[in-house]
This record gives structure tokens, C-alpha cells and sequence, in this order.
């Protein structure tokens, strides 16, 4: 299994067997050698960061601005 960022879909994906997985939507797609162009490989531990902190917002009712500052915040300690 495979974690990366889509920079076409700006979406954290995760990828096994062919298929993408967009863990926050749900959604699903076959990917192909086209796509993977536009993929950035996410360490394990930033992409659940993402994932976490999406799902936070989505079901919270904080501004953007607000979920773009917590979530930096975590993402500090790595460097990003």
C-alpha cells in the first residue's frame, strides 16, 4: 500500500492493487501510469494527519482558515 497526494485532485489518496482510495470521501478509481505522474508520495504518518484532520473539519464547524492553522500546527514536528 501505497500513500501519496494527488496534486490534480488535491486529494490524500492511498493506493492498492490499481485502485486509489480517497479515504474522507469515500470515492474510488482506477488509476493509470498518467495519473501516478501527478501523484507525491505522503509518509504513513502525514497522510493520516491529512486524513484525521479532513474528517475533523467536515464534520466540525470551523473556518478554513482555522482548520489550515490546526492542521499546521501538526504538521510542524515534521517539517512541513
Amino acid at each position: 500500500m501505497k500513500y501519496v497526494f494527488d496534486m490534480v485532485r488535491n486529494k490524500a489518496l492511498h493506493l492498492e492493487n490499481g485502485i486509489a482510495y480517497d479515504d474522507v470521501s469515500g470515492e474510488t478509481f482506477n488509476y493509470t501510469l498518467d495519473d501516478e505522474a501527478e501523484f507525491q508520495p505522503l509518509p504513513f504518518s502525514i497522510y493520516e494527519t491529512v486524513i484525521i484532520n479532513l474528517t475533523h473539519w467536515y464534520e466540525s464547524n470551523m473556518t478554513e482558515h482555522e482548520w489550515i492553522e490546526e492542521i499546521n500546527a501538526k504538521l510542524l514536528p515534521y517539517g512541513i
